[in-house]
């Protein structure tokens, strides 16, 4: 096992009042945290964003896997994507600074400190000269909360840099996605693996996919390909209720050929339409109590399919016992103390529709996500991130939930707009200036990482030794481009080639087929799970935070603040011993390490890549550069 801490400085140019440390010490003294509401968190997501971003997937599921419907990507792009931009980061190469690494250990508070010193010297940053401004400093969910945990120990040190109150944490996003995959996993693979459509286990099944060996821990890039191509399917079947086709490249195929290719208007509609019948909460809700006509008059509906009958409804029931012989005659007294429980109420509801409601919406907000990252719109990352808020917390990440209600309550409360929107811009980085592929700074970091291992095993050394400090670290960055070049030079540069044509893909065939041969997609009464599931996670994390977990974050992650909180008269606040316990992690069990296909994600000619096994040979070229160093 490699121990060992690297970091790059990343330079954004910000507005200096983000910085200001007077400034963020009294928002910090005036904060709403300790009464926030779960309404409060409510009120920060922009909800009719998310809805256009819903309405927006509608579309581009049409226009990447239909051609004739291709002609309608530029008015998305011109009419949507422009409309929807929250915080755009500039086209631009971002200048990366490799630092000299650390053999700490980030999982050591004492070592992580010991870290930061020594990046902060290379920086120019020393005790008693060193720049008053706050400094962010990003990375997973260890770091995160470690770096909280410093903070809180040293915060009655009167000296900002020894108590590390200019230090500003940052939850990356890449781990966060990564994450956010293995939550989506959890709830709608299907445990145990049930015969029924809406799960993704039934798709992975159908089309030969291989079920992950632990669904808490996925392989991202393959996985989220996977999630993504079941959300386009179940969406392009949506539209072929909508059009009333059995199939639907078919009818676009006709449609074209007759001159009647609908208008852009009237699919923005139709999407709209789709988007409340499906997604929205209001719609998932009815259909879940009562998807009979009757009660589905006043809310967006899907159609009305054949009716439901229940696999365990048919299932032979026990064998009776044996009558005794001599029969006793039940007195009254046994009479009701043998009387049978009233039978439950019937249940009209569709808890499969309603299921398949919850994976969209929690597709599209992982996908939106990813997409705008690539695209470098932290704003619209930002939308997203608060969504997530609440998904955590109606699952059992009960780390994520915690590490996302800091970054929010942060932001949104105790942050001024500069402040916020330089943490925002420090989430993803540019490192060739090429529209569409910014990428997270974490996977950026971590691929970094994965060229210094080679080195650090051939040489049996640490990420402490001088060999790989002063030499390796440093130029590390030069290193991991020279792939490029060796690969143009032989001839192996990535070309870009054509894939199949949609309806030519037999996994594309396959899952539309079934989800149309079980009337995944319409309204069946009555229908359920066999194995009893009803999953809701952002309903689910709404209540969780409203039964008592929200108030009991709040006042003991306010209580770890007691410096900035102080005022030149006030004494200091006496902190019990149990509140040295971590207010940023649960007692969850530590995480292993999981081996990680490459890939990488960018957002091209209007539609996401997710590229799959991309960088898989790029360590054969940094062990080699080693053995012959």
């Amino acid at each position: 096992m490699i121990i060992g801490i690297a970091a790059s400085f990343f330079q954004i140019f910000v507005d200096p009042a983000a910085l200001d440390v007077l400034d963020k010490r009294k928002r910090i003294a005036t904060s709403r945290r300790p009464s926030i509401t779960v309404d409060d968190l409510l009120d920060m997501i922009d909800q009719s964003h998310l809805k256009q971003v819903g309405i927006l997937q509608f579309l581009e599921a049409l226009t990447n896997y239909i051609s004739e419907a291709s002609i309608y990507r530029k008015d998305i792009y011109l009419r949507y994507r422009t409309k929807l931009a929250k915080l755009q980061l500039d086209i631009e190469k971002t200048p990366v600074n490799t630092l000299a690494t650390s053999g700490k250990n980030e999982a050591s508070i004492a070592e992580l400190k010991d870290a930061f010193l020594d990046f902060f010297k290379q920086l120019g940053q020393i005790e008693g000269d060193y720049d008053r401004r706050l400094g962010l400093v990003g990375g997973d969910g260890m770091l995160f909360n470690n770096t909280h945990l410093l903070k809180k120990y040293l915060q009655n040190h009167t000296d900002p840099f020894q108590s590390f109150e200019l230090v500003r944490p940052v939850l990356q996003i890449w781990h966060l996605m990564w994450t956010d995959t293995c939550r989506i996993c959890e709830t709608h693979w299907g445990k145990p693996l049930s015969d029924n459509p809406a799960t993704l286990g039934y798709s992975a099944k159908k089309i030969g996919q291989a079920t992950p060996s632990n669904l808490k821990k996925v392989d991202y890039y393959p996985t989220t390909e996977f999630i993504a191509l079941t959300h386009d399917m179940k969406m392009l079947d949506c539209w072929s209720i909508h059009f009333q086709t059995d199939d639907i490249f078919k009818y676009f195929a006709e449609l074209k050929e007759a001159n009647k290719l609908p208008s852009f208007d009237d699919l923005l509609v139709a999407a709209e339409s789709l988007f409340d019948t499906y997604v929205s909460p209001h719609a998932r809700f009815q259909v879940r109590m009562d998807a009979r006509d009757s009660a589905m008059a006043q809310t967006p509906h899907a159609p009305l399919g054949a009716p439901w009958n229940s696999p365990t409804a048919s299932a032979p029931s026990a064998k009776p016992k044996r009558k005794s012989k001599t029969a006793k005659v039940p007195s009254k007294a046994s009479a009701k103390k043998k009387k049978e429980p009233p039978l439950p109420p019937p249940f009209f509801g569709d808890k499969v529709l309603a299921d398949e409601g919850c994976f969209m919406y929690d597709a599209f907000i992982s996908r939106e996500m990813a997409a705008a990252a690539a695209q470098g719109d932290v704003g619209r990352v930002w939308e997203t991130f608060k969504a997530m808020m609440f998904t955590f917390a109606g699952s059992s990440h009960g780390k994520c939930t915690n590490y996302a209600l800091e970054m929010v309550c942060d932001l949104e409360l105790e942050s001024n707009a500069a402040l916020k929107d330089a943490t925002l811009m420090s989430l993803v980085l540019n490192p060739d200036g090429v529209a569409g592929k910014f990428t997270p700074c974490d996977i950026f970091q971590e691929k970094l990482n994965k060229c210094i291992d080679p080195i650090v095993q051939r040489k049996d050394a640490d990420y402490g030794a001088n060999h790989v400090r002063e030499i390796w670290s440093r130029n590390i960055k030069d290193i991991y481009d020279l792939k490029k070049d060796f690969r143009s030079g032989v001839g192996l540069a990535k070309r870009a080639g054509k894939h199949k044509k949609p309806h030519e893909r037999p996994e594309i065939k396959t899952l539309l087929c079934e989800y149309r041969s079980t009337e995944l997609h319409k309204r069946r009464p009555g229908r359920t799970f066999e194995d009893g599931r009803d999953v809701e996670n952002f309903q689910a994390g709404v209540r969780s935070l409203q039964g008592g977990a929200l108030k009991k974050w709040a006042k003991k992650t306010t209580n770890s603040r007691i410096r900035p909180v102080q005022t030149a008269t006030s004494q200091p606040t006496t902190v019990e011993e149990s509140d040295h316990d971590s207010d940023w992690s649960d007692d969850d069990e530590d995480e292993e390490p999981v081996l990680m296909t490459p890939g990488s994600m960018y957002y091209e000619d209007g539609r996401m890549v997710i590229d799959v096994g991309e960088e898989e040979n790029d360590m054969d070229i940094v062990a080699a550069m080693a053995m012959n160093e």
